[in-house]
């Protein structure tokens, strides 16, 4: 989303990517969804970030709805020759 990358926010986002990844391909059933949420909230206070900053990445997580870990957003990647 569109945020600012800092000490406290670069883990927590990569883990945050990486599982909406496994999520999307079906790897881990969408029942996760709450739990891998509320961990990445937890590693972003663990971190240090304050609690408007973790507020406004909640909101966002809530106004998308869990689209991004959706199997049916899946987008198909086209190698260039």
């Amino acid at each position: 989303g569109p945020t600012w990358d800092t000490d406290n926010s670069i883990i927590p986002s990569l883990y945050h990517d990486a599982m909406a990844q496994l999520l999307r391909q079906e790897l881990i059933n969408q029942k996760w969804l709450p739990f891998v949420n509320a961990e990445f909230d937890d590693m972003l206070k663990e971190r240090g970030m304050s609690w408007l900053r973790r507020r406004i990445w909640r909101r966002g997580l809530w106004l998308t709805g869990g689209s991004f870990a959706n199997p049916k957003n899946i987008r198909i990647i086209h190698k260039v020759n």
